[in-house]
């Protein structure tokens, strides 16, 4: 059971609220009428076996709700799921699925409220110690009804969300090196299932990333090549993004730093109008371990774009973010 309780004030020079209810709570925060107060929770209840593993899951993040130490996160969702698994012929083959329920306006304050059916299916085949495959199937679909204003079947949101994913790997490990090979391939798309409404939200995408992976175990050594593919075709046409990516990870001072460098170089090409650009990205990663249970990250990543099109602008970003992390052994 996980849960979380934020409180924001979003205008501190308000005029401050009066009551003993607040009394408690404002000596940590200021409030007044723009203080939200609002919560989220992560339950799960799981049975594990030798051949079956059974998990019911409750999720629940109120609209709005803010977390300092999350960046991106979905909110205003509330979820029940079912994830069955089975592990079969010594571990060699495992099947796993999902199947719930998702809607939002958890508030009660939006136009419609969307439902949602999550599901999904998996299947993890490892013949050999060399060669494992993970197939991996998802159809989600969506469907708004009335909140707190009438809705037409005109503007009524209904969508089916399928996705197909495989996943080949190659592992070749022996004392001196480890060679692994990952060839992932994801077919996606988006079909509206509303006959009235316009279908220009409907889109289809491809992806196919080639990874390289050569470690040299007695010196602590890994360099990383790859080519990443993608296609991405919608109404007002089709972008097309390919190019090569590389990698260099090393560990220094008998393993307590380990530093990992990538960069990635993109090609867009975009049917409408024919034009192109490119992404350039790069980034640092160093961790340095002062103690069995103590470490310290940072992370430097910078992005470029060069490309031109009604859904995109050229820009530069540039992040940095330092963290410490604790191990409680």
């Amino acid at each position: 059971l996980e849960s979380a309780v934020s409180g924001y004030t979003r205008n501190t020079q308000m005029e401050i609220l009066e009551g003993d209810e607040y009394q408690r709570v404002r000596n940590i925060l200021y409030v007044n009428p723009t203080t939200q107060f609002l919560s989220a929770a992560n339950a799960s209840v799981g049975y594990v076996s030798k051949y079956v593993n059974l998990r019911a899951r409750y999720r629940r993040v109120d609209q709005d709700f803010k977390s300092m130490g999350a960046y991106l996160f979905e909110t205003d969702a509330e979820a029940i799921t079912v994830e069955p698994s089975f592990n079969l012929f010594k571990n060699k083959i495992k099947v796993s699925g999902s199947i719930g329920q998702q809607r939002d306006n958890l508030m009660k304050t939006k136009m419609v409220t969307t439902n949602r059916t999550i599901g999904s299916v998996g299947l993890s085949v490892n013949p050999h110690k060399v060669y494992g495959i993970d197939i991996q199937y998802g159809n989600y679909g969506i469907a708004q009804r009335a909140g707190v204003a009438p809705i037409n079947d005109t503007v009524r949101l209904a969508l089916t969300n399928q996705n197909f994913n495989v996943i080949n790997r190659f592992s070749f490990i022996n004392s001196h090196r480890a060679f692994t090979v990952v060839l992932m391939n994801v077919y996606q798309e988006m079909r509206n299932v509303n006959p009235v409404s316009p279908a220009f939200i409907e889109s289809t995408v491809f992806l196919a990333n080639l990874t390289l992976n050569y470690t040299f175990l007695k010196r602590r050594t890994s360099v990383i090549a790859g080519l990443n593919y993608s296609k991405n075709i919608f109404s007002l046409g089709e972008i097309v993004m390919v190019g090569p990516m590389a990698g260099l990870g090393k560990s220094f001072f008998k393993n307590k730093l380990s530093a990992t460098w990538s960069a990635g170089l993109l090609s867009n090409t975009y049917s409408l109008g024919n034009t192109t650009g490119l992404t350039m990205n790069s980034s640092l990663n160093l961790n340095y371990q002062i103690h069995k249970s103590h470490s310290f990250l940072i992370n430097i990543r910078a992005i470029r774009n060069t490309a031109t099109n009604v859904l995109s602008v050229p820009f530069s970003e540039a992040y940095f973010t330092a963290g410490y992390q604790m191990a409680i052994r």
